[in-house]
């Protein structure tokens, strides 16, 4: 990886959760902590994500929301840009506290080219772009893109009295 990654967004979730049996130090219970997945498409062509926690999460909620104030023109209209519109450059900043070192991960963005994020948009809507291994009964999703699959989100009770389970489930398979 170096010490720079430059990735172009295609989908991302952030949630609360008990992942990957994380404990807490001081009481051995499984944490429940912030976590952001971002997907995007590696050097090989291949659908690809990475996931930050806790600050690195963070720190890339508090850029989606300043992005939320960059317009964007699209189809001869402006919008407000989103973390698929850029290209993000991260890089790790060594931290230490009491508990340990650690990295926190800064977000530096520029704006994609416009062709991309279509191509990559066009991908969203063809191809459900998630992952497996973070879909669980206990997330309480927080945010997340419009690229990300629906069917991937938790149903709510209102929702969920409308479908059978058996249509929830192949949904969810």
């Amino acid at each position: 990886m170096g010490k720079k990654l430059s990735l172009q967004p295609i989908a991302f979730r952030f949630m609360e959760d008990e992942l990957f049996a994380r404990k807490s130090d001081s009481t051995g219970v499984v944490k429940r902590e912030l976590w952001a997945e971002v997907f995007f498409i590696d050097s090989n062509n291949a659908v690809s994500f990475i996931m930050f926690n806790n600050s690195s999460a963070r720190q890339l909620q508090k850029l989606i929301e300043s992005l939320f104030y960059e317009d964007v023109v699209e189809n001869g209209s402006l919008r407000s840009m989103e973390l698929m519109d850029v290209v993000l450059t991260i890089s790790g900043e060594k931290k230490e506290n009491d508990k340990g070192k650690y990295f926190v991960a800064n977000f530096e963005f520029e704006v994609a080219d416009s062709n991309k994020v279509l191509e990559y948009r066009q991908l969203c809507e063809d191809v459900q772009v998630f992952s497996r291994d973070t879909i669980t009964q206990t997330a309480e999703i927080i945010l997340w893109s419009n690229s990300f699959p629906f069917a991937c989100l938790p149903i709510n009770v209102s929702l969920r009295d409308s479908y059978s389970d058996e249509h929830i489930n192949k949904l969810l398979n």
